[in-house]
């Protein structure tokens, strides 16, 4: 679970940076299509991760499992959702 999250949350990254770009974005209107609409649709999965990953956690603190790795992909994936909120609040 911690290795998609991180795989979401770089593709998140990765196309909100990608938009406008200078070899992108910017200068590729086929790309900075495709990024702009990637953008929310991996923002929505990375939120489908926290929530799998909040499920993830609950368990593991109920059975007394390995909580680390549950707590770390929780963490990786409400990044984007972190993100959006900090440049919402700016």
């Amino acid at each position: 679970m911690l290795v998609m999250a991180a795989v979401v949350a770089a593709a998140f990254f990765f196309a909100f940076w990608g938009r406008n770009a200078a070899g992108l974005g910017r200068t590729d209107m086929g790309w900075a299509l495709s990024l702009s609409f990637a953008v929310p649709l991996t923002f929505y999965a990375s939120l489908l991760c926290a929530a799998a990953a909040a499920v993830g956690t609950a368990v593991a603190f109920a059975r007394a499992r390995p909580r680390a790795p549950w707590v770390a992909a929780l963490a990786v994936a409400l990044l984007p959702a972190l993100f959006l909120a900090i440049l919402d609040a700016t």
